[in-house]
């Protein structure tokens, strides 16, 4: 369901249940995604810019994400432009191959990125895992899709994953209307 823009009200007007319906009911209901990846790793090669692909959904209220076609992308469905929180957690597991860096960045269609967080790596880091988190408030339009990117400088490939209760997530709430 998209968000109604609110109309403004004039003195002397009949209220109905249809325009309160629209107004009000329809846009408090809550509109978002939250996606991860539970089922399986998920490698990030050596000093790539690398969309993580999401193979499970924990909630999809409006068909913002698809986990066979195009799952590395948070797309806003038809009707549903506004502003979004965007938030999105990635987990590293530990390493002793080197590096000086681990980034995540939330992406704007495909080129423009909206959102980063670079943590510098401690010179042996092979038990300490690294949660990387990023947020933003942007608003998008329909067909707008954010990726979460992952990137790190360690020689080789490192691997995103959950442990226990950390995960790498994704997820995107609507705030309201455009």
């Amino acid at each position: 369901m998209a968000y109604t823009a609110l109309r403004t009200w004039v003195t002397g007007e009949t209220v109905t249940a249809a325009l309160m319906n629209a107004q009000i009911r329809d846009n408090q209901k809550y509109h978002g995604v939250l996606v991860g990846r539970v089922t399986s790793l998920f490698s990030i090669p050596d000093d790539t810019n690398t969309a993580i692909e999401w193979n499970q959904e924990d909630f999809d209220t409006n068909a913002f994400h698809d986990t066979s076609t195009n799952n590395e992308r948070l797309t806003v469905p038809s009707g549903s432009g506004g502003t979004y929180q965007v938030t999105g957690q990635l987990r590293m597991v530990g390493h002793t191959s080197g590096g000086t860096l681990r980034i995540v960045e939330i992406r704007l269609n495909g080129t423009t990125r909206i959102g980063q967080f670079t943590v510098p790596v401690l010179t042996d880091s092979s038990s300490v895992n690294i949660s990387l988190q990023t947020s933003i408030t942007v608003a998008l339009v329909a067909t707008d899709y954010v990726e979460l990117m992952g990137h790190q400088d360690s020689g080789g490939s490192q691997v995103a994953t959950q442990l226990g209760t950390s995960q790498s997530f994704f997820g995107m709430t609507l705030l309201g209307g455009a």
